[in-house]
This record gives structure tokens, C-alpha cells and sequence, in this order.
């Protein structure tokens, strides 16, 4: 019997073994693909995510765009992803500021009030840019293809919210709020 627990406990150690060498592959993997969270506690491959997601290659997947469509969306893509970005960076910094006049040892709500306005500004510009893009792409479309961008843009809209909750994940966490940049 001595013989079989051995040969037992041989086979557990390179069952361990496996596992732990298979977590460490894990970490270093999420590590490199971008999928840890920054220190702001977001995820910092989300931006890169959402950026692959609604990239030319993308769409042109998703719609099965032809090259004369392509060459249409090209002149207009990249003018919106710059545009997005700017805005979202000057959101991130509003942001940023809010957080540290809140954090401060007294509270100026004449800026507060400045800063969550500007952030709002920011917001409205955010869903004009998003709108006019999607009209964009929209009039290089057949109306089949228009039904599959309707689909596509239904995520960035997030028709799933209701009332008193806020995002997918409400109640868990402070995960609250948009989950791209778009």
C-alpha cells in the first residue's frame, strides 16, 4: 500500500505543478495583453479594446463593406477617433480635478458645480460626435448593412438601462457609467 501513496502523491505534486506554472501563464499573459486595471482602478486595455473593436477592420467585417465603401469610411474614421480622443482625454483631466478638489481639506462647490458642467459639455460633445459618425457610416450603407450598424451602435447606446441604474453593472461595485469611450 506504501508503493500506491507514493505513486499518489508523485502524480498530486505534478498536478500542482501544472496548475501553478498554468496561473503564472495566466498573470503574465493578462499582464501583457493590457488586461489589468490602471490606478485609477479602471481597466486599462478597455480604451485599446473599445478602439480595436470600432476600427476600420472592424466595421468593415461586421458590415462586410466593399472597397468603394471602405475608401468612403476612411476619409471620415480617423478625423472621429482623434476627436474622441481629445474629448476624452479633457474629460479624464476634468475628472482628475474633480477628484482632487474633493479630496481636498474643504470642498469649493462654485468649482465643483464648473467642473461636473464642463464634464457634461463634454458628454454632449461625446454623443455629437458619436451621432454624426454614425451618419456617416450609415450613408456609405445598403439598408441591410444599416440594420447590422443599428446592432452595432445599440451597444455604445446601452438600451438595456433602466431607470435608477446606471450601466450593466449597477449594484456591483462602482463600476457605474459607460463602458467605452464612445
Amino acid at each position: 500500500m506504501n508503493i500506491y501513496r507514493k505513486e499518489w502523491m508523485v502524480w498530486a505534486i505534478i498536478a500542482l505543478l501544472v496548475l501553478n506554472l498554468s496561473t503564472w501563464a495566466t498573470i503574465y499573459w493578462h499582464t501583457r495583453s493590457g488586461g489589468v486595471t490602471d490606478k485609477q482602478g479602471g481597466q486599462s486595455g478597455m480604451a485599446e479594446n473599445t478602439s480595436i473593436r470600432y476600427s476600420g477592420r472592424y466595421f468593415r467585417d461586421e458590415l462586410n463593406l466593399d472597397a468603394s465603401q471602405m475608401s468612403e469610411f476612411i476619409a471620415f474614421n480617423p478625423l472621429f477617433r482623434q476627436n474622441v480622443r481629445q474629448i476624452n482625454q479633457e474629460m479624464a483631466r476634468l475628472k482628475h480635478q474633480m477628484l482632487e478638489e474633493l479630496s481636498g481639506p474643504e470642498c469649493d462647490t462654485l468649482k465643483l458645480n464648473e467642473l461636473s458642467d464642463s464634464i457634461g459639455l463634454c458628454h454632449a460633445l461625446l454623443k455629437k460626435e458619436t451621432y454624426r459618425y454614425y451618419v456617416s457610416i450609415k450613408t456609405i450603407c445598403t439598408p441591410d448593412q444599416q440594420q447590422k450598424l443599428k446592432l452595432i451602435f445599440s451597444d455604445i447606446f446601452d438600451l438595456t438601462v433602466q431607470p435608477g441604474h446606471y450601466g450593466n453593472g449597477a449594484g456591483k461595485g462602482y463600476g457605474h457609467g459607460r463602458r467605452s469611450g464612445i
